[in-house]
């Protein structure tokens, strides 16, 4: 059987607690950052009627508009919990730490998805919603897809 000094436990305890306030910390001030894009909002083109899923047939690709060096393909806002963040072009993890990404569809062909950290500023309070909610995605054209949770799991 090995004998641990207690010297050691209490270092190696010190230790593991500093590493748990450093993560703590680091994560806080990654939510901070993550989702201070309102530059998105501004850029989408409003007209002067309300766009609600038109009758015309539109492009699948959802047009991009380049904001300080990433390009962005509307925001989605979500007011039972009071999210509204723009949405990037593509998605990494680098983008993923600063926004919500589309991780590939369009809201144009109904299969759009969108992922995001679960930072408290981004999607992790998305286990609130309720059955009738609503989720809105606008594109950077001003075209809005309202959509309604059915379930939630």
């Amino acid at each position: 059987m090995c004998k641990i000094s207690g010297k050691y436990v209490i270092l190696l305890g010190a230790a593991l607690i500093m590493s748990a306030l450093f993560l703590t910390v680091h994560n806080g001030s990654e939510d901070q950052l993550a989702g201070m894009e309102e530059k998105v909002q501004e850029k989408i083109k409003i007209s002067e009627n309300s766009i609600s899923r038109p009758d015309t047939v539109l492009d699948p690709e959802l047009p991009k508009v380049k904001i300080d060096g990433y390009d962005y393909v509307g925001y989605i806002s979500v007011p039972a919990i009071q999210i509204e963040l723009p949405v990037m072009a593509e998605w990494d993890y680098s983008r993923l730490k600063k926004a919500p990404c589309r991780q590939f569809g369009s809201s144009r062909t109904d299969d759009l998805v969108i992922a995001a950290h679960n930072y408290r500023s981004h999607f992790g309070r998305l286990k609130e919603l309720e059955t009738g909610d609503e989720v809105v995605f606008t594109d950077m054209e001003g075209i809005v897809n309202t959509y309604t949770v059915e379930k939630t799991q």
